[in-house]
Order: C-alpha cells, then sequence, then structure tokens
C-alpha cells in the first residue's frame, strides 16, 4: 500500500495533464441535437408527467429522475418503479382476476414488466439526451443519409447483443435545425428486419422538446405498426 499510493497518485497527474480529446463529429452533432431538444439542459432533473395515448383511453406517465421513480398508469392499472422497489396493479386476462404487489426488489423478475416499461418510456421521450448517457457505443462518424425521402444526418449507436450479433440503431436529424426526425434499428444477422420510426410534431413536457407522434413501421414491408402520441403535461399522482 505505500508503494501504491504514490503510484496512484502519479498515475492521477499524468492523467491530469493529457490534452483533452476533440469531440467526434457524432458528439459534436448529438450535443447540437441536444441543445435544440433540450434548451434549458433539465433533462439531467427531469421530472413531469404527461398524457401518451387518447383522452379517455391513454397512459399518464411520471418520470422523475432525481427521484428514481417511474409510474405509468391508465384504465385502473398501474406499474411503478420507486427507488429500489416496484408495485403494480393489473388485471390479468388468463387468470381472470385482477393482480397487485407491492415492495418487490426492483431487479426481480416479478419486476420485469415494470422495468421494461420504465426503460421503455425512459428511453424513447428522453431522446436525444439518452445517446449522451455513459457507455453508449456512438460510431465516430456522421453522414448524410435520406430517409423516406428526405436527407437527413445520420448518427449510429452498435449495441453489442448475444452470441455476437449486434442490434444497430440509425438516428436522423435535420441539417439544420438538428431536430431529431427518425430513426430505425435492425440486427446485424437479419439486416432487413427491425423496425422504423416516423416523427412528427413536438410537445414540450417538462421543458423538453419531445417528439408528439412517433409512428411505427416494420422495414419488411412498411406495414404500420401503431403510433404514440403525446397530448400535453398533466399532474400526476402516487400509487
Amino acid at each position: 500500500m505505500r508503494l501504491l499510493l504514490p503510484l496512484l497518485f502519479l498515475a492521477c497527474q499524468q492523467e491530469a495533464q493529457l490534452p483533452a480529446q476533440p469531440a467526434t463529429p457524432a458528439e459534436e452533432l448529438l450535443q447540437k441535437a441536444i441543445a435544440y431538444h433540450d434548451p434549458g439542459g433539465r433533462w439531467g432533473s427531469f421530472h413531469a408527467t404527461f398524457v401518451l395515448g387518447h383522452p379517455d383511453t391513454g397512459d399518464t406517465i411520471t418520470i422523475d429522475l432525481p427521484g428514481q421513480y417511474f409510474a405509468v398508469a391508465g384504465g385502473g392499472n398501474y406499474y411503478v418503479a420507486d427507488g429500489t422497489t416496484c408495485r403494480y396493479r393489473y388485471y390479468d386476462r388468463k387468470k381472470q382476476e385482477q393482480v397487485a404487489a407491492r415492495d418487490l426488489a426492483l431487479d426481480t423478475d416479478a419486476c420485469a414488466t415494470v422495468r421494461r416499461k420504465r426503460d421503455y418510456h425512459t428511453y424513447l421521450n428522453g431522446l436525444p439526451m439518452k445517446l449522451a448517457d455513459p457507455g453508449t457505443p456512438l460510431e465516430a462518424e456522421v453522414v448524410t443519409a435520406v430517409f423516406h425521402g428526405e436527407e437527413y444526418l445520420r448518427l449510429r449507436v452498435n449495441y453489442p447483443k448475444e452470441g455476437g450479433t449486434v442490434e444497430t440503431w440509425e438516428y436522423f436529424f435535420d441539417p439544420q435545425s438538428y431536430a431529431l426526425s427518425g430513426y430505425q434499428f435492425y440486427r446485424s444477422d437479419k439486416p432487413d428486419g427491425g423496425e422504423y420510426l416516423l416523427l412528427s410534431g413536438e410537445e414540450t413536457v417538462g421543458g423538453i422538446r419531445m417528439i408528439k407522434r412517433k409512428d411505427w413501421y416494420l422495414r419488411e414491408d412498411d406495414r404500420h405498426l401503431g403510433a404514440d402520441v403525446i397530448l400535453g403535461e398533466t399532474t400526476g399522482e402516487r400509487y
């Protein structure tokens, strides 16, 4: 330990003296896109509630990043991630009965659906800010690409998956405003598969310019799968 401490101190000094690495084109584009969608730099402290879907049948979603709280509720059902625990209530159609649980460990199989819903809504509604998360495997290069008839700046992310495959996500940004305008994803073992999303409109929620409407399509045959529509910000309740 007496030898290790001076070595660590020297390493820290040497590291501090290294020149800053220049940003890659992908990092520069991402920062411009984040500046457009999050002009006030609020994503890190984001806490808001919004309605997704139709006013009478849609879901109310709360994302509280500082409080580590997430909830999606609608039709008498709810799924909540609260710190290190989860709780939920929903109607099980197979069992034809109401299912409810509270204070379950969030990292257990019993909370898998809650985690999946939290990750889905936080990621898709947190774009492009979520691409700045540590460890996101951005390709350094940015290219101009045509996506469904329009020319955009393309940013690509390659997520390693099981069996040596890679899941590639391609994000398309307006070359003038840097607004996120569409994206698609596919796997290396099925490059013609996957899905793409066409984006339209904006809705300001918690100071963030979120995409108002996301239309999902299959890449292989352009079949429309559905749409997510943000109706606006609202007030939430704790479940």
